[in-house]
């Protein structure tokens, strides 16, 4: 292995200690970084941006919500840069970034909360037939799917009546699924709009 390429997992590994990243998504990102180690795409990322991108992307293929401004804020390295090393390193690899998987997202944002089982379920199967009204409204245009489904799920929780028994808060939700109060709320409200004109039944439940 180049000693480039073993200075640059030392670096991973760092970086997984101080973000606290799950054995999973570094050991994806470590896959990934040593896959694209002759990519010429990636000259001229410091050895730290190539970690971050590969964090990144191994995050976005496993649907890992990763904190993308707790990282910039602890690490000093801008949210384009790192954007660019992991679609550089997409392209260099061959890979398709699974970003407009709004159900996919609704099963990762679920298993965050640790609902009981037949309620997560309850809940994951709700949030997806709100995606899927954004959807036919034409609503989805330019959303996250990651804050779309926080919205979703957050939304879901309201309407079965889960959210004060659950002991979560919006902000709890958010920092277990690396979004911020503000998009959550926001894409909440737009699907609360949505509900009220095609699915007025739901507000029986």
């Amino acid at each position: 292995m180049p000693r480039g390429m073993q200075e640059t997992l030392r670096k991973l590994q760092e970086l997984a200690g101080k973000l606290g990243l799950p054995p999973e998504v570094v050991g994806k990102a470590s896959e990934l970084l040593q896959r694209s180690v002759s990519c010429r795409e990636l000259r001229g990322f410091m050895r730290v941006e190539r970690a971050l991108g590969a964090v990144y992307l191994a995050s976005l293929l496993l649907r890992y919500p990763l904190r993308e401004r707790f990282v910039t804020e602890t690490l000093y390295v801008p949210l384009r840069t790192v954007y660019g090393a992991a679609r550089r390193m997409a392209s260099c690899l061959g890979l398709q970034l699974p970003r407009r998987d709004y159900e996919g997202w609704v099963e990762s944002v679920v298993s965050q909360l640790n609902l009981p089982p037949e309620k997560a379920e309850e809940v994951a199967r709700l949030a997806k037939e709100i995606i899927t009204e954004l959807r036919r409204e034409g609503e989805l245009s330019g959303g996250k799917p990651r804050v779309v489904a926080s919205a979703a799920v957050v939304l879901a929780l309201e309407l079965l009546g889960l959210y004060n028994r659950s002991r979560l808060s919006l902000r709890e939700v958010c920092l277990r699924t690396g979004t911020t109060e503000v998009a959550v709320r926001n894409w909440k409200y737009r699907a609360l709009e949505v509900l009220m004109k095609r699915r007025p039944e739901l507000f029986s439940l």
